[in-house]
């Protein structure tokens, strides 16, 4: 996606909700990303960029729990 920092940036900033927020949980499980395997390779090079993004936003809400003492910030 182009431009794809810029968008999430502003979409954090004026959505009120940001990288500890389980937004993309929703999404990921509502599309199936974890099972899909599309035919295109670009999508699938989309596909796995997402994944480890999502993985990524994990690991920061995780480290964030710890840190606050919480582990369910939502």
């Amino acid at each position: 996606m182009p431009d794809f920092e810029n968008r999430m940036a502003v979409i954090a900033k004026e959505a009120n909700y940001g990288p500890l927020h389980p937004v993309l949980d929703v999404v990921v499980d509502y599309w199936g990303l974890k099972d899909l395997r599309p035919i295109a390779p670009l999508a699938e090079k989309a596909r796995i960029e997402i994944m480890e993004y999502h993985t990524r936003l994990k690991k920061i809400r995780e480290r964030f729990g710890r840190f606050q003492g919480k582990t369910d910030l939502c």
